[in-house]
């Protein structure tokens, strides 16, 4: 190849990098009043991330590319459960601070697997195995009066649904923030099977809101429906996610 040809040659990861700043500079001039509070590429790139802007088409400069080559290259998938009731005291660990069987069986699995995983909690959002963290009395109850049909319940007792909004709204922001942190990409829900009675669905509402950006009030087998459409959240009950 002659060398005028050559030099002319971008290294792939140069060229990532050089559109996803391109693409970031983009975002940040369209939508300035938005991302005016973000500080760093993390908190554009959830900003980017919770309004779906990674498949976007950037053209800018003379180069045109796809945000979702740039960005989800390097993405990873995420294995992802909801937290239980029943902890232990002390800061540990997920595996450790929940006592559940579900959790116990999931954990080990990904654990044997080699798998990313997290606990999605109502009070932290998304708990890494690297992470300690306090017991605490958070959970979720399916609400349709309230917003995406969940109300914040903290120590026993459901909150006002203007809190309850409040609250799931910065936990969403927290775990968008998360999301984009660890360069997820796809995830992968896990669900217990218990018959009749329905799973909890504020947590898988929580991630649909976060990840599809739908915030609209489903049924358990809407939201089942619209995240298999989405196709970012793959929920299942059986432990046999693929490595």
């Amino acid at each position: 190849m002659p060398a005028c040809h050559r030099s002319a040659v971008m290294p792939q990861n140069a060229l990532r990098r050089l559109v996803q700043s391109i693409f970031l500079n983009e975002v940040f001039n369209q939508h300035r009043s938005s991302v005016s509070c973000c500080k760093g590429t993390q908190h554009i790139l959830a900003f980017c991330y919770h309004n779906q802007f990674s498949c976007s088409v950037v053209v800018a400069r003379g180069i045109i590319g796809t945000v979702a080559s740039a960005v989800k290259e390097d993405s990873m998938k995420l294995c992802v459960t909801y937290c239980a009731k029943n902890k232990r005291d002390g800061s540990l660990p997920p595996d450790g601070l929940y006592n559940s069987l579900r959790i116990h069986r999931f954990a080990s699995y990904c654990k044997e697997k080699h798998l990313n995983w997290a606990i999605l909690s109502a009070k932290y959002g998304l708990f890494f195995p690297e992470e300690s963290r306090q017991r605490y009395d958070v959970t979720f109850r399916s609400n349709p009066a309230y917003w995406i049909g969940t109300q914040v319940v903290a120590g026993g007792e459901g909150l006002p649904r203007s809190k309850s909004d409040i609250r799931l709204k910065e936990l969403v922001k927290a775990v968008a923030d998360q999301i984009a942190t660890h360069s997820v990409g796809k995830i992968v829900y896990y669900y217990e099977n218990r018959g009749p009675i329905q799973p909890p669905k504020g947590y898988l509402a929580l991630l649909h809101s976060v990840v599809d950006n739908c915030n609209r009030v489903h049924s358990w087998p809407e939201l089942l429906e619209c995240t298999s459409e989405h196709g970012t959240i793959s929920a299942t009950v059986r432990l046999d996610f693929d490595p």
